[in-house]
């Protein structure tokens, strides 16, 4: 997340960072059947902003937050998940807090980035590990 802050805010143009905020951040609609424009990535774009924007952030205040929680909360979930599921349980959050708001933001144009909705999903899974009889935070 951070190197892809970097490249956003130190080296792409303008011009190139709001292209990657079309290719990648989610944009509900995008989804809209009767919409008259279109967004680049074509049917890729419609599946993969599920996931990809939660690596994108608005400014290094948004991204260092962000930070910070996931420290809290995935750094338990990471130990007692392995890498793999991890980042499978990553990827399966975002695309819920994405799902969500699809449902709520129907034709909403205004892209929607950031990690929040893994990081929610993180906090949940760590107050279920900490709630759990004889579990461990710690794996």
């Amino acid at each position: 997340m951070i190197v892809i802050h970097v490249l956003r805010t130190y080296v792409l143009s303008e011009d190139m960072d709001f292209e990657v905020l079309g290719l990648f951040s989610f944009i509900p609609g995008r989804y809209d059947p009767s919409a008259e424009f279109h967004l680049p990535g074509g049917l890729g774009a419609e599946l993969w902003t599920f996931v990809t924007y939660a690596f994108l952030h608005a400014n290094w205040m948004h991204l260092g937050i962000n930070l910070v929680w996931m420290l809290a909360f995935a750094t338990p979930v990471a130990r007692r998940f392995g890498t793999p599921r991890f980042l499978a349980f990553f990827a399966a959050t975002a695309a819920a807090g994405a799902a969500a708001h699809l449902v709520t933001h129907t034709d909403a144009m205004v892209p929607m980035i950031g990690a929040s909705a893994s990081i929610s999903g993180f906090m949940a899974a760590a107050v279920r590990f900490a709630f759990a009889p004889g579990a461990s935070l710690s794996g």
